[in-house]
């Protein structure tokens, strides 16, 4: 049972024993605001909850995407999944889209954009490697679609 699961079987309890969230909740031995985060799961679309599933994300991504507004969580699931991110950086990627400021310390950037600032760093590093008179060198190949970076020390 996944946490969309869990979330339709509190709200079938609440609807079918027309009980309060707090009854519910004492009987379970949960907090009432446990209750009420499950349920609001529910808000998500039946076509959202499934790619969320699909892709193997967490509860508390989900709860992150609640706070779009529905035209936008598309576009933000597509990136959180395309990226393979962080409830963190899913947090910020909602936050870019709300027009907020990012939180301090997380900068997105494309997929691409990312791994020529990364292949730059290791090349930086190895450079310092070869101030020191330590062989150094990094290889990129790329294989069935995947991008291999080798690097080789010494």
């Amino acid at each position: 049972m996944n946490f969309f699961d869990e979330a339709r079987s509190i709200s079938n309890m609440l609807k079918m024993r027309n009980m309060t969230q707090s009854r519910l909740s004492e009987l379970l031995g949960v907090s009432q605001p446990y209750i009420a985060n499950k349920v609001r799961l529910l808000k998500l679309p039946l076509p959202i909850q499934e790619r969320i599933t699909e892709a193997h994300l967490t509860e508390r991504h989900a709860r992150c995407l609640l706070r779009l507004p529905p035209e936008l969580r598309d576009e933000a699931l597509d990136t959180v999944i395309g990226g393979r991110m962080t409830v963190a950086e899913c947090d910020a990627v909602v936050d870019r889209l709300l027009d907020k400021k990012e939180p301090a310390g997380i900068e997105l950037f494309s997929p691409t954009e990312t791994l020529h600032r990364l292949e730059d760093d290791i090349e930086r590093a190895l450079s310092t490697f070869r101030l020191f008179g330590i062989s150094a060198s990094v290889k990129r190949e790329l294989f069935g679609g995947k991008t291999y970076i080798n690097v080789k020390i010494g």
